[in-house]
């Protein structure tokens, strides 16, 4: 009965991600189209950061047990595994996703040096207050020249905001041959 009910919550789960993440991005792309700005920068601005919110929850309770380990480790992990394995794993599914070279160009130079940043921050194997100031300062600057560089105001009409099928997105996310959005 256990595994059964495990099952059935890992399910459950699965269809909740979905449905959310269907939402979250229809009101991301509304969003951007009523700022009048690529739904890219809403992306690496707002929804990257409320998507890191566990990754920063985890990260205080790391801290309040003196695990700065595991709290750098969560941190820098977290972002090799969306650049590494995320990224990776979208094409193997949908086999292209069409994006602009610029954007992603510049996000990820502005990535490698805050990873490089941290990397010299810790090389003497702990981070104070200063260099905590000093990494906030790096993304608030990185988050203001992705919002400058990002490219032109791409206006869109808001789209419709909907929760579709459960089993349809399900379906799409785990068995689309085919990218869903074509380059154009």
């Amino acid at each position: 009965m256990t595994t059964a009910l495990d099952i059935v919550f890992v399910v459950v789960g699965l269809a909740l991600a979905i449905v959310g993440s269907d939402v979250a991005v229809n009101y991301t792309r509304a969003l951007a189209a009523r700022l009048g700005a690529p739904a890219f920068v809403v992306g690496v601005v707002l929804v990257a950061l409320s998507t890191d919110l566990p990754e920063i929850a985890n990260s205080i309770a790391a801290h309040l047990q003196d695990a700065g380990d595991v709290n750098v480790g969560d941190s820098v992990g977290s972002t090799l595994t969306q650049y590494t394995f995320v990224l990776g794993l979208f094409p193997l599914v949908v086999a292209v996703i069409a994006v602009s070279r610029r954007q992603v160009g510049v996000v990820t130079l502005l990535t490698a040096g805050g990873l490089g940043l941290t990397a010299l921050l810790v090389s003497d194997g702990h981070l104070g207050r200063p260099d905590g100031l000093l990494l906030v300062g790096a993304w608030a600057l990185a988050t203001l020249v992705v919002v400058r560089t990002a490219g032109g105001h791409v206006v869109e009409e808001p789209p419709q905001v909907r929760v579709a099928a459960v089993g349809g997105q399900t379906a799409i996310v785990l068995a689309s041959p085919r990218p869903r959005h074509q380059r154009t």
